[in-house]
Formats: C-alpha cells, structure tokens, sequence
C-alpha cells in the first residue's frame, strides 16, 4: 500500500469586508488554532485553482472575486500536521490570496475541519490568529 502524502505547497485567503471585518474559523485540531481559509494544492492543481477550491469546501462561498495578493510565504510544517508530509518536507509554500466582500455574511463551515467561525475586526482577528504568516497577511492586507 503506497501512502499518500500532501503537496508542501499552500494556499491562505484571507476573507474580510470593506469595513474591515476578518473571518476566522477555528480548526478542530490542534485544538483553539485560528486561521483563515487554508488548503493544500493537489496534484496538478495551481494555486489559483486551489484558492477557489477551498474557499468553497471552508465556507460555501461561490461567485467571488479571489485576488492573488502577490505574497508568498515559506515557513516549517507545523508539528500537527508533520505526518501528512514525506518525511523529506521540512517546509510549506504558501500562496496568499484576498476576498473582499462588501459586508459579512453567513458561511458553511466544513464539520470535519472547523468547529466554529467569526467575523472580527482588524485587532482582534490579529490577536486571535494562531499563524503567523495568517496574521502578517490581515495586518498587511486588511
């Protein structure tokens, strides 16, 4: 049986309103991590792809414009994570993208990943983010 293992290249979008309210979600495991959306590139799938690919799967959003924020991030896989990876992967590219939406809205959390999710404003999306390339994005994009 050949395992399986995630690519070591990312997406984070961060979603937020014009008057600058920030989604997070909170991811069941670990547990109190707070993020934006996130997701894996699978295979033959651009960053682009991905980005829309998870914003639907994370929240249910569709028909929304997904901006590549000309960011790129690397950074070590976080220890919850380290199994998902070949053993060879020390570290993860992240692409950053932005939705902007003219208000906040209600989304449709996947259950197997989020257990919970608010809008915040600016500071507090900040101080409650656990990554930080996640809150280096809001700080600047927001």
């Amino acid at each position: 049986m050949t395992t399986q293992f995630k690519r070591p290249e990312s997406v984070l979008i961060i979603i937020c309103t014009t008057d600058q309210q920030v989604l997070l979600m909170q991811r069941l495991h670990p547990a109190n991590f707070w993020q934006s959306v996130t997701g894996s590139l699978e295979e033959g799938e651009m960053a682009t792809q991905t980005a829309g690919r998870e914003l639907f799967e994370e929240t249910g959003l569709t028909n929304v414009d997904v901006q590549y924020a000309g960011i790129q991030n690397i950074y070590p896989i976080h220890p919850a994570w380290r199994h998902r990876y070949h053993e060879k992967n020390q570290y993860n590219k992240e692409s950053v993208f932005i939705v902007r939406l003219k208000t906040t809205c209600d989304i449709q959390y996947n259950p197997d990943e989020h257990c919970e999710y608010r809008w915040l404003d600016k500071q507090q999306a900040v101080e409650l983010c656990s990554s930080v390339t996640n809150t280096r994005a809001i700080r600047m994009l927001v």
